[in-house]
């Protein structure tokens, strides 16, 4: 798997940093940082700021990649400072590299502390063709190591659950697999066969949320062993309340999910509820195309 970690020296950026050398990693990962410098002003006397900008850039990575490489002396990891606008120059970075994930921190050296996204987080989201893992400041992945994944019956939800699978975890990992479904009104006053009809969508509705559940955790058993720790809980109402709910009662180290659900246009924006959650979930998140 090809990474492509994206630093600019702020501490959302040293975050990604620290996310990384908890993580665990396949020996044939490569980790590639890159910071891009975007001084764009054409002022021939303001040419020795943007070069001390640029060696600051690559000091940077340096010592980052030199952490890395400590931690994971067995991994491929390089790095490269880069000039221009900041989101057009990660995307192309992507492309080129071939990378098969982003990751950035929420915000950069501009952006503002608080919870929802700085503009350039949300514009790669927003755009990227390949995953996105967007790293919170203070994210931690000491002590119990908990991924959380939302599931419906969308191909984004199965694409989300392949790629847990395709990554190595912690051994004392364990995951929570979560299903909203949209809760049905009661019909008390009307007729029998239209309650009777209501009452077996909600039924179904229900069965097919477990249904789905169980199929992923048989899969992840399959694959990282019997003894994994899994937690199945299909929630009821609305799927961005109920999603950011339990990861504030469970506080996962990552949240897994896919850019679109089940109702949502095939198209490069993410849908509403999965930029609610990497808007508003104070962890790290990976959104799945």
């Amino acid at each position: 798997m090809k990474i492509l970690v994206a630093l600019d020296g702020s501490d959302c950026s040293r975050s990604v940093i620290d996310h990384c050398l908890s993580s665990v990693f396949d020996e044939d990962t490569q980790l590639k940082l890159i910071s891009v410098v975007d001084y764009f002003e054409p002022l021939p006397a303001l040419e020795g700021i943007k070069e001390i900008e640029i060696e600051s850039a690559r000091k940077l990575l340096a010592k980052e990649a030199g952490r890395l490489m400590e931690r994971f002396p067995s991994l491929n990891v390089s790095y490269r400072v880069l000039d221009g606008y900041i989101k057009s120059k990660i995307m192309e970075e992507a492309r080129d590299w071939r990378a098969d994930l982003i990751m950035l921190g929420s915000h950069g050296r501009r952006g503002i502390e608080k919870l929802l996204l700085g503009s350039i987080s949300l514009a790669i989201l927003n755009h990227a063709a390949i995953p996105v893992r967007v790293v919170r400041k203070g994210a931690s992945a000491e002590g119990s190591f908990e991924v959380m994944l939302c599931m419906d019956d969308s191909r984004y939800s199965r694409e989300a659950l392949e790629r847990v699978l395709s990554y190595s975890w912690p051994s004392n990992c364990r995951f929570s697999l979560v299903s909203v479904i949209f809760p049905l009104p009661d019909a008390p006053n009307a007729p029998d066969s239209q309650r009777f009809q209501l009452e077996d969508r909600k039924r179904k509705h229900q069965e097919d949320a477990e249904r789905i559940l169980s199929q992923a955790e048989s899969r992840i058993k399959d694959k990282f062993g019997e003894k994994t720790e899994v937690v199945k809980l299909v929630e009821s109402g609305d799927a961005r309340d109920r999603i950011l709910a339990v990861a504030r009662e469970r506080k996962p180290t990552l949240i897994f999910m896919g850019s679109h659900g089940r109702g949502a246009f095939d198209r490069a924006l993410m849908g509403s509820v999965s930029e609610a959650v990497v808007n508003l979930a104070e962890t790290t998140v990976e959104i799945v195309r």
